[in-house]
């Protein structure tokens, strides 16, 4: 009996990775994590922004799965992370913080200071991966996820290898 019920779990656990390697096995780059750890703690001891860092790492904790592609289309490539979340509600509260962290980093790119730090080519090419972000929750009867796509450029693959804040004026 005891062995019956451990090839049941396999198989269903094998059923699982299987649905979503079959979701994302068009995709030239991709991953599968199944969250067994608290990924979200991680990162909220890593972060200096106490509050929304807090609620973002409660609400990843809760992550059953988080899936990753990449797909070039042309000069840039596409990249769409997904997390699976026990319920609706949470899905709802994730996007909703992953929307307010876009306006927020909106905002911040905007900010006098940042402007002076930044040069202008960097400075656009987040804006423009902050401004193409799209944020959507899905819904597949079973599962509740919300997917986060992202546009990388090559001008953001450039800033991001050879930037060096602009000196601060004196």
């Amino acid at each position: 009996r005891r062995r019956l019920a451990h090839r049941s779990r396999r198989g269903t656990d094998a059923k699982e990775w299987r649905e979503r390697f079959d979701r994302l096995g068009g995709s030239p780059i991709f991953a599968v994590l199944r969250q067994d750890v608290e990924l979200g703690s991680q990162l909220a001891a890593r972060a200096a922004n106490g509050g929304q860092t807090q609620q973002l790492a409660s609400l990843l904790n809760q992550l059953r799965w988080v899936t990753f592609a990449g797909v070039p289309e042309q000069d840039r490539l596409r990249v769409v992370v997904e997390g699976e979340c026990p319920n609706d509600a949470t899905a709802h509260d994730l996007a909703d913080v992953l929307n307010g962290i876009r306006l927020f980093a909106q905002a911040g790119l905007n900010d006098p200071k940042v402007r002076r730090q930044l040069d202008d080519q960097t400075r656009e090419a987040y804006i423009e991966l902050v401004h193409g972000a799209d944020v959507t929750r899905i819904d597949r009867g079973e599962t509740k996820s919300v997917r986060l796509l992202l546009e990388v450029t090559p001008e953001m693959l450039k800033s991001a290898h050879f930037s060096t804040p602009a000196p601060e004026p004196q």
